[in-house]
């Protein structure tokens, strides 16, 4: 009698928890979510804006606001001037690898775990985010998505929401004020985005996207 093969399907390994990174990452390009977050493959980024912001941050971070570098010396410009028009007492981000990064929160978002960081903060229900581009309207969802990510998990630490939550745009001084904190067509519409992206990875949907964004992708080379 011949004997018969069974072949068993392996669930890859879903993420534990999510941050706003994998819940953009994933509306960005489904298999770069499946290549970074499940089978997280070691990539080297050598993106230069990513590696400039990290650097930025660092300095606002220490509280530091001069350069020798007439480029980043304006970026730290604009985010002593808008910090002076804060109140006093911020609580900084650290780095990621600072177990006990003042910035970090972590909870429970439609069931599932999240973890994401603020760039500063206050306790009086003030949140920013620095961003290292020009600000670009068809980039608000996304900005949405992250505050109302970072405003669920404030309210579980502090027990209540955030009252403001800006963007501040380093390259040209602007900034954006998140809508999604506050109980509006844009945070129904920011809820449902979130959920699609959980359920899509619940249901292991992981479609590759092609686009010009695919030329500066640290994956491009795993792309298949």
């Amino acid at each position: 009698m011949k004997q018969s093969t069974i072949q068993t399907f392996v669930k890859p390994p879903l993420p534990k928890g999510y941050s706003p990174s994998h819940i953009l990452t994933y509306r960005k390009c489904e298999y770069k979510f499946l290549l970074a977050f499940i089978y997280k493959a070691k990539v080297e980024t050598k993106y230069k804006p990513l590696l400039d912001g990290s650097a930025v941050h660092e300095l606002i971070s220490n509280g530091i606001f001069i350069s020798d570098d007439p480029i980043v010396h304006d970026y730290l410009s604009v985010a002593k001037d808008f910090l002076t028009e804060m109140p006093e007492n911020p609580i900084f981000e650290t780095t990621f690898a600072d177990k006990n990064n003042p910035g970090t929160l972590k909870g429970s978002i439609f069931e599932t775990p999240f973890m994401a960081t603020f760039d500063v903060h206050w306790i009086e229900g003030i949140g920013i985010d620095w961003k290292m581009s020009e600000q670009k309207e068809k980039y608000h969802g996304e900005y949405e998505i992250q505050a109302y990510i970072l405003n669920e998990l404030f309210k579980q630490k502090y027990g209540y929401q955030l009252k403001k939550f800006y963007f501040v745009f380093l390259k040209d001084g602007s900034t954006y004020q998140a809508q999604s904190i506050y109980k509006n067509a844009v945070r129904t519409r920011t809820e449902t985005k979130i959920k699609n992206v959980l359920r899509g990875v619940k249901q292991l949907e992981f479609k590759k996207k092609v686009s010009f964004a695919c030329e500066w992708c640290d994956y491009k080379g795993l792309c298949i």
